[in-house]
């Protein structure tokens, strides 16, 4: 009996310790995001975003995201992108969406490029391009890992030259050749 009351406690202890931490490091992104820094007001719209460590609000989510993204924090302009795509927090808003993953996109963020690649294959706020959609996967591809890698390809290879013609897939490699070097970062 005493040893479940003993693990009990430290158990306990534990959480209180973890949970202080956790607290502690909230604390510090707060104030550094209130001061204006792009990577902590970042972090907090991520917080905010999934309810980590504080309640779930889109709103603030998106508030800090778009302090952050002002600041050319390539992660916040990637999920601003998402939340106006999906209307999270905000009106969904395509054109916005465009806006904050192109300039991720063009920072060379490969999830803001695949992402791009959807809004020009489905012509969701611009009109259907699969060249442009097919260029900006071929882009996205260079700097995805894994299982996301592995989708994208088979997006390419299966549902974009589905829709283009030889010539229409060589021009969209020519363009990702010329953006990569054009954008060497």
């Amino acid at each position: 009996m005493y040893v479940i009351i003993i693990i009990a406690v430290l158990a306990f202890g534990y959480w209180v310790y973890k949970n202080s931490k956790r607290n502690a490091v909230i604390n510090e992104f707060c104030q550094a995001a209130e001061e204006g820094d792009a990577d902590a007001q970042f972090e907090m719209g991520v917080l905010y975003q999934y309810g980590r460590g504080v309640r779930q609000n889109l709103f603030e989510a998106v508030s800090l995201y778009c302090k952050a993204a002002e600041q050319g924090h390539i992660g916040a302009q990637s999920n601003l992108g998402v939340l106006y795509t999906l209307g999270l927090g905000i009106p969904r808003d395509y054109s916005q969406a465009l806006y904050w993953f192109t300039k991720a996109a063009n920072q060379g963020n490969a999830f803001a490029q695949n992402n791009l690649c959807r809004l020009y294959s489905f012509g969701e706020g611009v009109p259907q391009n699969y060249v442009t959609a097919y260029m900006w996967l071929e882009l996205a591809i260079n700097g995805l890992e894994g299982a996301e890698k592995e989708k994208a390809e088979m997006n390419r290879d299966r549902f974009l030259t589905s829709h283009m013609n030889s010539e229409e897939i060589e021009r969209a490699k020519k363009m990702a050749v010329e953006w990569r070097a054009s954008h060497k970062h």
